[in-house]
């Protein structure tokens, strides 16, 4: 099934790389996952899941499940990403004293 998007929803997915992905366990219950996507040429969501995780099981078990993407999420090509001497901000720290 091809996707029928359009510029402004292609546009923003492309921006994007990061979905949340909800499936539901046997129970019942949400099984909720941060995952990284791209569209393709025929604007299809692509997604990588490793065959032994729990959303890989509960989606062969019940096919419904959601996808979304968040506007507070890091956006392409490049988002600041903290190196190991970026320093943590005080209220963010779990150190006691932070001067």
């Amino acid at each position: 099934m091809t996707a029928h998007l359009t510029d402004e929803q292609r546009s923003y997915l492309t921006d994007h790389m990061w979905a949340v992905l909800a499936t539901g366990r046997m129970d019942g219950s949400p099984q909720v996952s941060m995952i990284g996507y791209v569209l393709d040429a025929e604007d299809r969501m692509v997604i990588s899941i490793k065959s032994y995780t729990a959303k890989w099981k509960n989606a062969l078990r019940q096919p419904r499940v959601a996808i979304m993407v968040p506007t507070a999420a890091p956006t392409r090509p490049s988002t600041a990403r903290p190196s190991a001497s970026t320093p943590i901000p005080c209220a963010l720290s779990s150190r006691p004293t932070c001067s």
